[in-house]
């Protein structure tokens, strides 16, 4: 889940200095700059402010920023399910979780039996932490009986 916060300053350089100018990435990461304009939110003095005038001064976000400030978002953020098809566009189809599975094992991309071992070992594992756990809750448990019932003894020798 993508955070108001985001992109923070080092996050909108490292993109506009590792990804292609056609990357979805940018225009992501340009598009929720604008939704969230620092330079309206930062006051001018502020060192947030002044990071983000770097940021622009030095790479090509001003350009995507000036395209995705004239979108109205209408209390929609850019990383909202509804606007997928900005990023991904009307040509790619979403595949479903059990289609793709198939497809997997299809292209040998997966093997039937190495997955359900793996499973397997997986459900084992977590049955041995599910007894660890709860062993390690009973003799905590047990632990605070003990020190109670010794708590109560005490009480019992001041008495005499």
């Amino acid at each position: 889940m993508v955070s108001n916060k985001w992109p923070t300053p080092a996050d909108a350089r490292l993109i506009y200095s590792l990804a292609p100018a056609s990357s979805i990435l940018r225009k992501l990461c340009a598009d929720c700059v604008a939704n969230k304009n620092p330079f309206e939110t930062n006051e001018p003095s502020s060192a947030i402010y002044r990071e983000w005038e770097l940021i622009f001064s030095e790479t090509k976000i001003s350009m995507d920023f000036a395209k995705a400030a004239s979108i109205r978002w209408q209390n929609v953020d850019p990383w909202n399910w509804s606007e997928r098809k900005r990023y991904l566009g009307d040509e790619v189809e979403e595949i479903g979780i059990e289609e793709r599975w198939e497809e997997m094992l299809k292209d040998g991309e997966g093997d039937e039996k190495e997955i359900m071992e793996q499973g397997i070992k997986v459900k084992f594992a977590k049955r041995v932490e599910s007894e660890f756990l709860r062993s390690m809750d009973l003799n905590s448990k047990k632990r605070k009986r003990d020190e109670s019932m010794d708590l109560e003894s005490s009480d019992e020798n001041d008495d005499a």
